[in-house]
């Protein structure tokens, strides 16, 4: 039997979940969640749980918490906020967009680790292909 793919997951899948205002992007990531999932070793980060209970909304917040509560938590650590700066630095990422550095960064620090196969984040408008994943090969930054 193969080993299953490690996949990291930014804050946009999970809040897909509860998207009504987009309810084919909700109907996708609800089905992926509920039958494909259980293929995958799955994580996200405490950047990814930080942005969800950032949400206004206290039933939305409690939702998010069940919904993930079972999924492992990477730490941000010196050297994935190191790297996340190098990224903003050198132009990869705006400042305004520096938790996406730190997604990326994290998943990059633990693929020493973890062996992350892909990183997943869904797309601003929904495609017909359900995650943009990209492969992780070479994300460091001198």
């Amino acid at each position: 039997m193969n080993p299953k793919k490690t996949i990291y997951l930014d804050t946009s899948v999970p809040s897909a979940y509860y998207d009504e205002e987009k309810p084919e992007r909700m109907r996708i990531t609800c089905g992926w969640w509920k039958n494909e999932m259980r293929k995958f070793e799955i994580l996200i980060s405490e950047v990814t749980v930080d942005e969800l209970e950032a949400t206004s909304d206290i039933d939305q917040r409690k939702k998010f918490a069940e919904l993930i509560e079972d999924i492992e938590v990477l730490k941000i650590t010196v050297e994935s906020q190191s790297l996340a700066e190098k990224y903003v630095k050198n132009g990869v990422f705006s400042v305004k967009d520096f938790n996406d550095a730190l997604h990326i960064a994290i998943a990059t620090v633990e693929l020493q680790w973890k062996k992350i196969s892909y990183i997943s984040s869904l797309p601003a408008e929904l495609k017909p292909l359900f995650f943009i994943t990209v492969k992780i090969r070479v994300f460091w930054v001198s």
